[in-house]
């Protein structure tokens, strides 16, 4: 059967890029597919063209990819096409490995350590370790960031003793780590990450099992590639025998925290011997503007390669960017487009970096009860170790606690010793005193601690006799626990100023107690109603999907980039910066219609207009002011500055003009659209003449 006869016989419709894909079919490629370029249509085309066109034996190939669902949906996606006989195998690297130490243990007659049960019994044992070594329990959070820095040492086949270099926790992490490798050992079991060194170690140490599997698997696909650690890179570099093929595109690579390694992708050719770059660049999802703008925001990334996508959809709606005054005025506004999905035929998702973000708005679509789609999620807000102090120290304010004062007291910035807790739960229990009066009590006036006692236990005073709301205002500003919260959690305002907006509607602790465990229920559990609802999703999640219509809210520097100021960013934040600037990416290109983007101007403890690094590269313009105010919540207010633009033909070499970010300068040169200025710091900087003047971004001197 000749290639276009296949294409015909089985209803596949494939692009010239596509094709070639389809084509390569010996050899070592890296096929690097911009989103919506079709990606899974193609490695299944080509899985079918080898087995039904060039009689490839279907046993022979082995399809990897990230996670079970995704391959569960592509071999579905195989089936459709093909039927349900001889279908090739799809599996995750996990699963792979679990068969190469199958046949370890079939071959050497012995018994592999058994696999943990699920992620519970792996922080269970981690936990025994954390208080054999510490002598302590651990704190909220502490767990699961030890065991999210260990997967991130082990995949990038690092030294357990760097562990120590990813995480904040202050204890003897490294120690915490080897008795839990210790402790597994002693109960023969393994977790995933074992699961990879395990089957690495024997495709190294046993040539007779690389072997075998090479020859059983002599045709290789890899799909999300740019997700794939470092350890899983090496594991598929032992399993080929020269028929590689790999799918992925680093510029969707997000993540980094997992040990994802996109450089693998970048050093394709210096791993593979023969190795063909090819490319997939037409985006068959989103319309003109969201093309241009997303492949403009992308293009910032040092860490690529260069690429040109495009589409032949129109142009469509131009990206519109919306700002708010407040945090909860930006999250009523989705309330009110959330009504109107109800009615629409169209897919509309609200985007978000993390779940905590989540929370105000399913808090306002509940009150409203409006119907609202939400998959289950381990929402980090609530095992945040800064949330759970502040939610302790409410619990010893309004219902004086003496358990969660104890808990709490060594993280309140007062300097408190055991002996010092003690006496003050002992006082404030035989006395009948609120916990506020008893530290000033059992402190000494001549202590050089009690000004900052005095000072949190005034606020703890105030804040018992007010409302929740203002009770967390008064506690986590000018206070010795504050002070102690800033200097731990960089992102505490924004855990903060999410507190403060759920309980500004709970007059009470008990009704505000109650909110966040049904929020917590919520989160754990997920909202599927039937019918038509706006959907709500981290970018993550969000991942390989689209939708018609995409909002990504809270796009501000300092929470989406992370980076507070990315123009300054420091070698170390680089990587992070380049991160979240893919993963805006991904955000963008999941719409086919239409984009838009949010941010507030105002939060706890900030009364700034907040800069959008993201939106000033998407837009090409200065998102450094929002000229929003209430009165323009009800529809939202427009990033855009206001004021005339300069008339782009008075501008010529020599003149005196002046720039939104870098100030005032003169226009060196102008070559056909390209304006080159020189700033008074000596720099110079070059420019789109047509979008700079457009935008207001450069003006002429007056």
């Amino acid at each position: 059967m000749t290639f276009p006869e296949y294409k015909e016989k089985y209803g596949i419709r494939l692009n010239d890029s596509q094709s070639e894909a389809v084509l390569r079919t010996e050899g070592n490629t890296l096929l690097l597919a911009v989103p919506g370029s079709g990606k899974t249509t193609v490695i299944v085309s080509r899985l079918g063209y080898m087995i039904k066109c060039l009689g490839v034996p279907y046993s022979s190939i082995l399809t990897l990819t990230y996670s079970v669902a995704a391959c569960r949906d592509m071999r579905e996606r195989y089936i459709s096409y093909f039927g349900d006989e001889g279908v090739p195998q799809f599996r995750t690297i996990h699963g792979i490995c679990a068969i190469i130490i199958k046949e370890y243990e079939r071959i050497k007659g012995t018994t592999a350590f058994e696999l943990f049960d699920g992620e519970c019994g792996e922080s269970e044992l981690l936990s025994e370790c954390f208080r054999a070594v510490t002598g302590k329990f651990p704190e909220t959070g502490d767990i699961s960031e030890i065991m999210t820095a260990m997967t991130y040492v082990r995949n990038m086949m690092l030294d357990i003793s760097e562990i120590s270099s990813h995480t904040d926790i202050k204890c003897d992490v490294v120690a915490v780590a080897r008795a839990y490798f210790a402790e597994k050992r002693k109960r023969r079991l393994m977790d995933y990450d074992d699961q990879l060194e395990f089957a690495l170690k024997i495709l190294k140490l046993h040539p007779e099992i690389l072997d075998s599997f090479r020859r059983r698997y002599p045709y290789i696909n890899v799909d999300e590639a740019q997700d794939t650690s470092k350890i899983q890179h090496e594991i598929i570099r032992l399993l080929s025998s020269g028929n590689l093929f790999v799918v992925g595109d680093e510029d969707q690579s997000i993540y980094g925290f997992r040990a994802a390694y996109p450089e693998a992708l970048l050093s394709f050719e210096k791993a593979y011997d023969n190795a063909k770059i090819l490319f997939m660049e037409q985006n068959f999802r989103s319309t003109g503007y969201i093309i241009k703008r997303a492949s403009r925001l992308i293009s910032n990334n040092r860490e690529r390669r260069e690429k040109h996508m495009y589409t032949e959809r129109p142009d469509g709606k131009d990206i519109e960017t919306v700002g708010f005054p407040t945090r909860a005025d930006q999250y009523g506004w989705i309330c009110n487009i959330a009504k109107d999905v109800v009615k629409d035929t169209e897919t509309t998702a609200v985007l978000f970096r993390n779940n905590d973000s989540a929370l105000i708005i399913i808090d306002n679509l509940e009150k409203q009860k409006i119907p609202y789609r939400y998959r289950e999620a381990d929402c980090p807000f609530f095992e945040h170790r800064g949330v759970s102090d502040i939610l302790m120290l409410l619990d010893a304010v309004y219902g004086g606690s003496k358990e969660s004062f104890a808990t709490v007291a060594k993280r309140l910035g007062c300097g408190f010793t055991d002996s010092d807790i003690t006496k003050i739960t002992e006082y404030a229990r035989s006395e009948g005193k609120s916990i506020s009066f008893a530290m000033r009590e059992c402190i000494s006036q001549s202590d050089e601690r009690y000004r900052r006692v005095y000072e949190l236990s005034g606020a703890m005073e105030r804040a018992s006799r007010t409302r929740v709301s203002d009770g967390i205002y008064m506690l986590c500003r000018n206070t010795s626990f504050a002070r102690f919260l800033d200097l731990r959690f960089p992102d505490i305002d924004i855990k903060i100023g999410i507190l403060t907006v759920l309980a500004s509607d709970c007059g009470g602790k008990s009704a505000f107690d109650k909110k966040l465990e049904f929020l917590r229920e919520v989160t754990r559990k997920g909202r599927s109603p039937e019918g038509n609802a706006i959907i709500l999703s981290t970018v993550h999640s969000s991942k390989g999907l689209e939708y018609d219509n995409v909002i990504i809210i809270d796009v501000r520097d300092g929470e989406f980039p992370s980076v507070v100021n990315p123009a300054r960013a420091q070698k170390n934040e680089i990587a992070t910066l380049e991160e979240e600037r893919r993963l805006f990416y991904v955000a963008v290109t999941r719409a086919r219609k239409s984009v838009r983007i949010t941010a507030y101007a105002s939060d706890f403890n900030s009364r700034t207009s907040p800069r959008s690094t993201f939106v000033s590269e998407l837009m090409r313009y200065d998102a450094s002011l929002f000229e929003s105010s209430r009165k323009d919540t009800e529809k939202g207010a427009s990033f855009f500055g206001k004021g005339k633009k300069t008339d782009i033909s008075q501008l010529s070499a020599g003149k005196s003009v002046i720039h939104r970010r870098y100030g005032e300068g003169v226009i060196k040169e102008i070559t056909r659209d390209k304006c080159t200025v020189s700033f008074g710091d000596g720099t110079e900087k070059s420019f789109s003449l047509s979008t700079a003047v457009s935008s207001g971004f450069i003006s002429l001197k007056k």
